[in-house]
């Protein structure tokens, strides 16, 4: 697994990494994955990736695909929707059929919970002998390994909603023959207790953790490898990109930080690539020699006490309300989170209406058995909150983006992706900030035609964080 802070390399090192595993085991199988929603893989390889596993043209034992959580989702529905929604039926008192809107609905977490149950299968099912990982930034890795642990609890309660059959079957027949349900409990539950040995046991697995020669990538991976202790999950080794070479040396102050970076590994390797002069594409493995060695209610009461999947972004919309309502700020200005945890976060206000909307309709059908609950009052004062959210949301006197590119094939498309997708959902952006910017490197006018591109130079390395955001605002802001 590949993970690490946003546009620090992780894609085009998974890549490399496959690419240069295929022809040193020609015999086996290498899975190239992706679970990021917003992925490069196709950008960096220079062919299409989609669902379905495709072999690389000159490296065809190598099979790359993008996991997409949507198909997943309608593949489990096909296979469990129906089980699941007897389960929920026999443990509590809505009927299944009230359940089919759950499925169309998008719950925040489910491309991490599907990608989750995937990886899993593919494991079991043996279709590949090795595979890599490209995993999305390091706060939504974690919170993808983290779903383990809510599926343990989800699980439990589930068996909890079955054991109520169970007893009623058996007081009522004098016997108990297992069904589907039980069986599905069962195959779950074997499951996800495989897939967290394999995931824990250092022999199969190793997470390498993708940073670069700054201080706040080595604050951020200080965190992450730290959390990834806590959850047991292997430390394969860190590998730091985009070292500055001076006369055949390291940077002096990109030296100390890559000192730094030695006592998190542990004693793991720490790899390091210098700065390439040109995008790494398709089959161009070359570069990647550079690598260098530096060092019932109580069931339902479980699930909710969990940390649900997805529940930031939920917790960031209400905050953000919060600070619009009080109007205790003139300006908010939010660092988001990397592009396809972004637009599930700018989704949110659409996603949450949904989900009060079938609640509602749910408490008018059931009202006779929860009662007329003060809860309900509550939830119609936030879903007005959410409208009027979403609606300054579109309105570009009260918000703008403003995205941050660099000069890479690769960035440069995911980027006009999303500058397309914030057109379609109706949110302003007027302007493009080319990071790391080198005379004669301007970027193509094409794919930004509406926005004015800003340039901040490349900034020389600095040995502290705060030194080059005041550089960077100097740059930005001039007069200010």
């Amino acid at each position: 697994m590949v993970s690490g802070k946003g546009g620090v390399g992780k894609t085009t090192l998974s890549c490399g990494l496959a690419r240069q595993l295929g022809p040193q085991r020609p015999q086996e199988i290498i899975m190239l994955l992706s679970t990021d929603p917003a992925h490069s893989l196709g950008d960096v390889l220079q062919v299409p990736v989609d669902n379905t596993p495709t072999a690389l043209t000159d490296v065809p034992n190598v099979r790359v695909r993008a996991l997409d959580a949507e198909q997943l989702l309608t593949d489990f529905r096909a296979q469990y929707g129906g089980i699941l929604e007897l389960l929920v039926e026999r443990g509590s008192f809505v009927a299944g059929e009230d359940l089919g809107p759950f499925w169309e609905m998008g719950w925040p977490g489910l491309d991490e919970l599907m990608a989750l149950l995937e990886i899993q299968r593919i494991l079991r099912d043996h279709e590949a002998d090795r595979v890599v990982v490209d995993m999305a930034p390091s706060g939504h890795t974690l919170s993808l390994f983290a779903l383990m642990d809510f599926l343990d609890t989800l699980l439990a309660s589930l068996d909890q909603f079955q054991e109520k059959h169970r007893y009623l079957t058996q007081t009522l027949s004098g016997q108990y023959q297992p069904d589907e349900a039980d069986g599905f409990i069962e195959d779950m539950r074997r499951d996800l207790q495989t897939g967290r040995r394999l995931i824990q046991d250092p022999e199969r697995t190793a997470c390498w953790v993708v940073g670069i020669p700054e201080p706040m990538s080595f604050l951020e991976n200080q965190r992450f490898i730290e959390a990834l202790g806590r959850l047991q999950i292997p430390l394969g080794g860190l590998a730091i990109n985009r070292v500055i070479l001076e006369d055949g040396q390291v940077n002096s102050v990109q030296a100390q930080v890559l000192d730094q970076f030695r006592p998190l590994a542990a004693g793991h390797p720490v790899l390091w690539v210098p700065l390439q002069a040109a995008d790494i594409l398709g089959g161009d493995d070359g570069n990647m020699a550079g690598l260098q060695l530096a060092y019932g209610p109580e069931a339902w009461r479980q699930i909710v006490s969990q940390a649900l999947p997805g529940i930031d972004e939920m917790l960031s919309l209400i905050t953000v309300m919060d600070l619009l309502e009080r109007n205790e700020q003139r300006l908010i200005v939010l660092d988001t989170a990397p592009t396809g945890h972004l637009l599930r976060f700018l989704a949110m206000p659409t996603a949450m209406g949904d989900w009060l909307g079938w609640i509602f309709k749910l408490w008018i059908k059931y009202q006779d058995v929860v009662g007329r609950v003060e809860f309900m009052g509550r939830l119609r004062t936030l879903r007005q909150r959410v409208i009027a959210a979403q609606a300054k949301l579109k309105d570009p006197t009260h918000t703008e983006f403003i995205g941050v590119v660099q000069n890479q094939s690769a960035i440069l498309a995911e980027a006009q992706r999303l500058n397309q997708t914030l057109t379609t959902m109706g949110i302003a952006q007027r302007y493009i900030v080319h990071n790391r910017y080198e005379s004669g490197q301007d970027l193509p006018a094409l794919p930004f035609p509406q926005q004015t591109i800003v340039r901040l130079p490349a900034l020389p390395p600095l040995n502290h964080p705060f030194e080059q955001v005041k550089a960077a605002a100097h740059l930005l802001f001039p007069g200010v």
